[in-house]
């Protein structure tokens, strides 16, 4: 088939982006934690605010920029230089969709604990309080 390995590369791109919000709501991603792990009481959790906060606005802004590319590609009719021809608009779209979803997984978990100051453990998938 013509273009298949392309497909495969957007594929592989798709899903990756896709899973990015379910991951973070499993406590999956990859977290740097050297020197979170070492304060304890208040200054954990407004660590974990600032962090959380930071996380929310650069997942906004970089959802922003792929929705803005996918858009353009769609409006000057960007294809793909591959055999396939494929419009980029549409695997564009799937990287814009998943950076949405993890905009919204960030700004949930930085509302929750703003609000109750509570922080997920890092063993399982349970909140601890931390005062």
């Amino acid at each position: 088939m013509d273009g298949g390995d392309a497909y495969a590369g957007y594929f592989m791109a798709a899903g990756s982006f896709l899973a990015l919000a379910a991951t973070l709501r499993q406590g999956d991603h990859i977290r740097v934690t050297l020197i979170l792990q070492r304060l304890h009481g208040k200054p954990r959790v407004w660590a974990e605010i600032f962090c959380l906060a930071v996380a929310t606005l650069l997942t906004a802004y970089f959802t922003y920029y792929a929705g803005k590319l996918a858009y353009d590609s769609y409006i000057y009719h960007d294809i793909s230089q591959n055999t396939d021809a494929t419009p980029l608009w549409i695997p564009q779209l799937s990287m814009a969709v998943g950076l949405f979803g993890l905009f919204v997984a960030f700004a949930e978990e930085f509302v929750y604990v703003l609000r109750t100051r509570r922080l997920p453990r890092e063993e399982s998938g349970e909140m601890a309080r931390t005062e």
